[in-house]
């Protein structure tokens, strides 16, 4: 973030978050995704061999990520829309301004 702001970069981070603090995860969930968040379907199936009580709450966590990462979808859609839409605002009165000289 230094490197950006140094170099007048405008940015924002934006996550989405599917688990709450009083959700209880399966033991093992760090094994499941790669070192890039993708998930691991080998080593899920392996899990639920070992233990297939961890199945309910895998299940449980593919839906709240799943809707998590449709809200975060829907966010990130509306923002581009606004932040173009302030665009051409700008470029609009720039036009006028030009126009009026």
């Amino acid at each position: 973030t230094t490197l950006f702001r140094s170099r007048g970069v405008a940015f924002v981070a934006i996550r989405a978050i599917s688990d709450t603090s009083t959700d209880e995860l399966p033991a093992g969930m760090e094994t499941l995704v790669d070192e890039f968040g993708r998930a691991k379907a080998g080593a899920a199936l392996w899990m639920v061999l070992k233990r297939p009580w961890a199945l309910r709450g895998l299940m449980k966590l593919g839906r709240e990520s799943k809707d998590a990462a449709e809200k975060l979808a829907d966010f990130v859609k509306g923002l581009i829309e606004q932040i173009a839409m302030q665009n051409e605002a700008l470029a609009k009165s720039d036009l006028l301004g030009i126009a009026a000289r």
